[in-house]
């Protein structure tokens, strides 16, 4: 009698098999619904797009649908059989995104106008330092994107335009802010400036005696407390709500693109 590598059961008797046939068929199911997927998302690449957040939520997927495919293939070699593996697939898409950063450059370069291209360019790159944030696993093609977009930058002297959007600040207390609790205000107001692309209002509210409750345009964003002898920060996220205990001023700054990413989606 066999045992399955996979799951450990077994593969029946007179069965010398190292997998045995739920495993073979979870294996056969993840890779047909992987090939969907990733024939579903190409087609939708295919269509276009004007902004890389469009193509990277998808190859974000897709790259993760190959993952699954390639693992079902090396778990049944004679029955799965695939053109790319992962790390094939991950530089195909890299090349993508670069043929795509070329495309975006050449339109925002054949703009008539200098301000329209230095509008275009700094909007596209805050684009790209977003991008940073959220898709790490294309993290170091973008920061090579980065690099080209700032060496245009440089080169053709564009200065960002002062259209920045509105932020009115709201603080709902009499007490005095600490000075570490004001630098977080800034540095907070500084990236809902820069990311969140609408005039918004920012509440403070003061909930206990160092606890900070934030909302944007009504709907709260995060609390945190500096200044106390327990130091913490809320961080939500779509289906979880966590704290952070024993959080310094610059680990709280460093986890400010959280509560951005989640403001993005309800603002």
């Amino acid at each position: 009698m066999g045992k399955c590598k996979y799951c450990g059961g077994s593969t029946g008797f007179f069965n010398n098999k190292e997998i045995c046939k739920t495993c073979k068929n979870k294996f056969l199911l993840n890779a047909q619904l992987s090939s969907d997927n990733i024939n579903r998302l190409t087609n939708d690449i295919n269509k276009g797009f004007k902004e890389i957040d469009s193509y990277l939520s998808r190859l974000k997927i897709i790259l993760e649908q190959y993952r699954t495919l390639n693992n079902a293939q090396e778990a049944l070699p004679d029955l799965i059989k695939t053109n790319l593996n992962y790390q094939e697939m991950k530089a195909n898409t890299e090349k993508f995104l670069l043929e795509f950063n070329e495309n975006k450059i050449s339109l925002i370069m054949a703009m008539k106008t200098e301000k329209g291209k230095a509008r275009n360019i700094y909007k596209y790159l805050d684009s790209i330092d977003e991008a940073i944030q959220e898709y790490g696993e294309f993290k170091d093609i973008l920061m090579k994107i980065k690099c080209h977009l700032t060496n245009i930058i440089q080169q053709y002297n564009f200065v960002r335009p002062n259209d920045q959007n509105k932020l009115k600040i709201n603080l709902d207390s009499n007490r005095k802010l600490d000075d570490i609790e004001e630098r977080f205000i800034e540095e907070l107001s500084s990236q809902i400036k820069k990311h969140i692309k609408k005039n918004v209002e920012l509440t403070i509210e003061v909930r206990r005696k160092y606890l900070l409750n934030f909302k944007l345009n009504g709907y709260q964003i995060g609390r945190i407390e500096l200044i106390s002898s327990h130091p913490q920060m809320q961080i939500i996220k779509k289906d979880t709500v966590e704290w952070i205990n024993d959080i310094t001023l610059q680990s709280a700054i460093d986890l400010i693109p959280e509560w951005i990413a989640y403001a993005k989606k309800i603002v």
